[in-house]
């Protein structure tokens, strides 16, 4: 009689256990996580991608001429900065179009090469063959006939010069600017077109700090025709 008492006890006891744990269960499993701040941002960015494009572009342009010109130069040339804050603009509509759009039709296979994982790239030879040919692309079609031309003009024109004296200057330095390019966009072109496809745009953006202080430093300050240019040497 007393071991029966004692099971009926035992299974009471077990009964009562189980319950608690079942509704501790119930309680954690209703407690929100909260989220880490980098997985909120990358969220985000993958939601809204031409926005996140937008926001960067027009924030890190400006801002590295703005860093060139304060660590650089002895006054703030506000027309120069105007050029790159305008040119920020113009560059985050043009970017997104030939990166994602333009690249993403003369190479089809490029995004899903992007998007697989690491390990699985390095076997992938038609992959491999897009990313050389988006290269080709971007630094001897999209950025000696496009992206040089258009920001000499933007440059030019916030400083009181016309769109012909402007690409006359970009003629002149035509050779030296894209030699300039192909050493730098090279590598972080491999880097841009390697990474999945949501993190595209923010890995230019994030290699263009370095190229727009160049072509900051470089080619920013110091806006004349080559009239004024020659009148200049020759006094």
């Amino acid at each position: 009689m007393r071991r029966i008492r004692l099971q009926a006890w035992a299974r009471r006891q077990l009964g009562q256990r189980c319950c608690s744990t079942s509704q501790e269960t119930v309680k954690q499993s209703h407690v929100i996580q909260p989220r880490r701040p980098w997985t909120v941002t990358t969220d985000w960015m993958k939601k809204h991608p031409f926005a996140t494009n937008m926001l960067l572009c027009t924030t890190v342009t400006p801002l590295c001429d703005f860093n060139v010109q304060r660590v650089c130069e002895d006054s703030m040339d506000k027309h120069r900065l105007a050029a790159f804050v305008a040119f920020g603009v113009y560059q985050g509509f043009a970017w997104w179009y030939w990166y994602m759009a333009a690249l993403g039709r003369l190479f089809p296979h490029a995004m899903r090469f992007a998007n697989l994982p690491l390990a699985q790239k390095w076997g992938d030879r038609s992959g491999a063959l897009q990313l050389l040919g988006q290269i080709a692309a971007d630094l001897l079609l999209y950025v000696p006939l496009f992206y040089f031309p258009i920001f000499y003009v933007f440059n030019g024109s916030f400083h009181g010069l016309s769109a012909t004296d402007s690409l006359q200057r970009y003629r002149k330095n035509c050779f030296e600017d894209n030699v300039m390019s192909w050493s730098f966009w090279v590598p972080a072109d491999i880097l841009c077109f390697i990474v999945p496809a949501w993190l595209r745009m923010p890995m230019c953006h994030l290699t263009g700090v370095g190229w727009t202080s160049i072509i900051s430093y470089s080619r920013g300050g110091n806006v004349k025709s080559i009239g004024e240019s020659e009148a200049a040497s020759m006094s």
